[in-house]
């Protein structure tokens, strides 16, 4: 294991190969849980709406925004660690990839409901990609005033 520290903390090109084995990886599971949500869940609800329009980008779309995605949270994975790559752990990149294409996915429909320019859209993606679950609170807040949802107070 420190080894493979070793070889992060000195190797660019082993860091984004990591990276985009993880992103990829990452990626492929998003896109399989997604498609298994849509399909098995029985009733119309809002929730497989989202995930139907997801399944329905199509496929260079849906990787286009994973990637943005995934450049944002590098770039943000490699800001963490740029001190100490030995807190390096490949669960907790992989969650930190998967919440950023999370991310990116999120807003890259919000930008096609929206009818903004794709270059904008997979900008915003990739911004949203690197802002990781700060961006998905900052989705939600969007959200809910747009809806007009009252969340109650949290303890």
């Amino acid at each position: 294991m420190q080894a493979c520290t070793r070889a992060l903390r000195r190797s660019l090109a082993a860091k984004i190969a990591l990276s985009a084995l993880i992103a990829a990886g990452g990626s492929v599971m998003l896109r399989v849980m997604l498609v298994l949500f849509a399909t098995v869940q029985p009733a119309p609800v809002w929730a497989t709406e989202v995930a139907q329009r997801v399944v329905d980008l199509s496929i260079t779309d849906f990787w286009l925004a994973c990637a943005t995605g995934s450049a944002g949270g590098a770039v943000s994975l490699f800001r963490e660690l740029r001190d100490d790559w030995s807190k390096f752990r490949v669960l907790w990149a992989l969650g930190h990839m998967v919440t950023a294409q999370f991310a990116a996915l999120m807003t890259y429909l919000l930008a096609v409901t929206w009818e903004l320019p794709v270059t904008l859209a997979l900008v915003a993606s990739g911004l949203f990609g690197w802002l990781g679950n700060a961006g998905l609170e900052k989705l939600s807040g969007i959200a809910t005033r747009a809806l007009k949802i009252n969340n109650p107070p949290r303890p």
